[in-house]
């Protein structure tokens, strides 16, 4: 019954949502963090529309005879969620080494710069999708469709372990795998 109260609509009045909402996001954080001192988060309350506008639009989006990119992206979705936890890491990373977390000078300069905020995530899902991609080719290459296939289940298991260990705390409260001296 959702999706054919959903398809009653033009996949042009989500895309409108989608980028609505997104703004209002944004809107939502910057409200929150300069008007009220709160931390930088990764959800919000507008979280919701935009994630029900993109999907949405992804269920309304005119197809031809073979499936959208969304489609084709979509049957890799629970491997590229993964992958994302290596790559925020990997991005905590990098900015340890810069001093975010160490020097208040450099924090406020990365906290502060709407740039680079905005475009951290588009650049960071670009890569993600790349990354993802490559990996899978060469794993393509090396095993062929059969073997990964068989196989995609205990990767995606292994791999939310993984990301369980980087997260879990020890019995001081403190996670196992310290985002500010990954080293």
């Amino acid at each position: 019954n959702a999706v054919s109260l959903i398809k009653r609509f033009p996949w042009p009045v989500y895309l409108v949502g989608v980028i609505l909402f997104s703004g209002l996001s944004i809107a939502e954080g910057i409200w929150l963090v300069k008007g009220y001192g709160g931390i930088v988060a990764d959800y919000y309350l507008m979280t919701i529309p935009v994630t029900l506008s993109f999907m949405a639009l992804a269920l309304t989006l005119p197809t031809v005879t073979k499936p959208s990119i969304f489609a084709k992206t979509g049957e890799h979705s629970g491997e590229i969620y993964l992958n994302h936890g290596v790559l925020n890491i990997a991005v905590m990373s990098v900015f340890w080494h810069m001093g975010v977390y160490s020097d208040p000078k450099i924090s406020a300069l990365v906290d502060n710069n709407f740039a680079l905020q905005a475009l951290l995530v588009p650049l960071a899902f670009a890569i993600n999708l790349t990354l993802y991609f490559s990996i899978r080719g060469i794993f393509l290459g090396c095993f062929g469709k059969q073997t990964l296939s068989n196989f995609r289940e205990s990767a995606i298991v292994t791999g939310a372990f993984w990301l369980l260990f980087i997260y879990t705390k020890n019995d001081q409260g403190e996670n196992l795998f310290n985002s500010q001296n990954p080293m």
